[in-house]
């Protein structure tokens, strides 16, 4: 658990780094997403040792980092880009696929382009959810301020507090009070109790750091929507659990306890981030609806 924790402070102190330095350079947050997603698809291509072709790995990593980059260099032409991005990564990949037909399956090329895309979106919806506080970003004419970095970097901190409060409420609640078996085939630790305390925890957390943020500190320059928070949260929060669900699956496919070793009492970045994946994707879809902040 020292050691847990020891590496759960070095995480926040470079999270507490690249926000700083964002907002003077906006770029910081697109290599340090960029960074992290590659180190996920890293370890969910690489280190499962399931893909082992060296032209579907690179291809994907090129693709990876030139869709989270297109935020920064061309919000304007966002959507574009993308789509153009995504057809150029699809028809490299069935061109090497026809180039490797007799080592490399079908079936291996499908999970290589879940696996990246399933890594690229979420990762893009977080950078997508901080730009759209810019006025003017997705027209070429952001209106780059403090208070509009403060607002989209909100957005992002939203998503880590609901995805890692209610990982964190889970596993004590369920040390305390768990009984019932939450999916004993997938995750033999997770327990109903657990779960429902993880939902609490992590709508608590996320209701508490607005509150501290807009109401007691007054540093946030805009108010919440509470109800909105509240029901976005409670939903992230149940993803969130789905999330880490669905990455233990991959896990036991491939036959490992974790899918790196990069945090110590963590395990890898992916084992950190599983469900956070998840959460910035359904934030970002909630927010659209429910609008949380309100300037």
């Amino acid at each position: 658990m020292k050691t847990r924790i020891i590496s759960a402070l070095v995480g926040i102190a470079l999270a507490v780094v690249v926000m700083t330095l964002n907002v003077t350079y906006p770029w910081v947050l697109c290599v340090a997403i960029a960074a992290i997603a590659s180190i996920c698809l890293f370890e969910l291509l690489v280190s499962t040792k399931y893909i082992k072709n060296p032209a579907v790995i690179a291809v994907s990593f090129i693709y990876t980092v030139v869709v989270l980059f297109i935020p920064y260099f061309a919000p304007a032409i966002l959507g574009r880009l993308v789509i153009t991005a995504s057809v150029c990564y699809g028809l490299l990949m069935f061109f090497i696929l026809m180039l490797s037909y007799k080592t490399f399956s079908l079936e291996k090329l499908a999970l290589a382009i879940l696996s990246t895309v399933m890594i690229v979106l979420p990762f893009l919806s977080a950078i997508y959810m901080y730009l759209q506080n810019f006025p003017g970003a997705f027209s070429g004419e952001a209106v780059v301020d403090k208070a509009n970095a403060f607002t989209g970097q909100s957005m992002i901190l939203f998503c880590f507090i609901a995805a890692w409060g209610t990982d964190t409420g889970a596993l004590f609640s369920g040390m305390l009070f768990g009984k019932h078996k939450l999916a004993p085939e997938i995750s033999p630790k997770k327990t109903v109790e657990g779960a429902v305390g993880g939902v609490i925890i992590g709508v608590g957390l996320c209701a508490l750091a607005a509150y501290l943020c807009v109401d007691v500190f007054k540093a946030a320059p805009f108010e919440v929507n509470w109800l909105n928070l509240i029901i976005t949260a409670a939903v992230c929060s149940v993803i969130s659990m789905i999330g880490d669900l669905s990455f233990s699956m991959f896990k036991r496919a491939c036959n490992i306890k974790d899918f790196g070793n990069i945090m110590p009492g963590h395990g890898g970045i992916l084992d950190r981030f599983d469900s956070v994946i998840f959460v910035c994707p359904t934030a970002l879809m909630m927010n659209m609806f429910l609008p949380m902040i309100v300037r």
